[in-house]
């Protein structure tokens, strides 16, 4: 036995972490995808009700009449409106971002800024999931409603933000797999990840 070497197993290489990354890539890319679909439609829907609640408003002002139940709704669609949309428009590159150092970066050192930045990102997203779905089912055990004229039901629309900031994290979770298995890049130019 002494004559025997110690079998160990060799580490990942790099190429082969990527490789294995890939797949993981792949199928969070399908996933955010469907769901950004999903929410973009919801997001417009919320944006038609806003547009209508404000139209609504307009025409009540014309008419010396004040209708109560048009603010709340305008609120409650605004934020509808924020938080669906915030997931696909991060993926589709239409956020502000300040790249200004990120874009000074090369090879290694800028794999390694982004899937920082991206994975600080995700954590303080995962947070916000985590801390809006509890209240969501908090609101929706003790039925907690709106001080308005008329008390409509909270939950509906804190499900609204903790399904927007949970969208968020799977693109930013999306992002780190796509800088770590070597599919980055493809935002930089303006477009969405790229999926092959």
């Amino acid at each position: 036995m002494a004559g025997r070497r110690s079998q160990t197993r060799p580490a990942l290489s790099g190429q082969a972490m990527r490789r294995f990354l890939l797949l993981p890539a792949r199928i969070v890319g399908w996933l955010v995808d469907a769901m950004c679909r999903a929410s973009v439609a919801l997001a417009a829907l919320a944006m038609i009700a806003l547009a209508v609640t404000i139209m609504i408003q307009i025409v009540a002002r014309f008419t010396l009449t004040s209708i109560a139940w048009t603010t709340p709704i305008a609120g409650y669609a605004l934020v509808a409106t924020t938080f669906l949309a915030i997931a696909p428009a991060l993926r589709a590159n239409v956020h502000i971002r300040v790249s200004l150092f990120i874009e000074k970066l090369t090879g290694r050192a800028r794999t390694i800024v982004e899937a920082w930045c991206h994975g600080l990102g995700f954590l303080l997203s995962v947070y916000c999931t985590w801390w809006t779905t509890h209240q969501t089912f908090e609101s929706h055990r003790f039925n907690e409603r709106s001080t308005d004229i008329i008390p409509f039901a909270l939950w509906p629309y804190q499900a609204l933000m903790a399904w927007g900031f949970a969208l968020f994290s799977l693109v930013l979770l999306e992002r780190i797999l796509a800088v770590a298995s070597g599919l980055r890049s493809s935002w930089d130019d303006g477009s969405a990840p790229a999926h092959p």
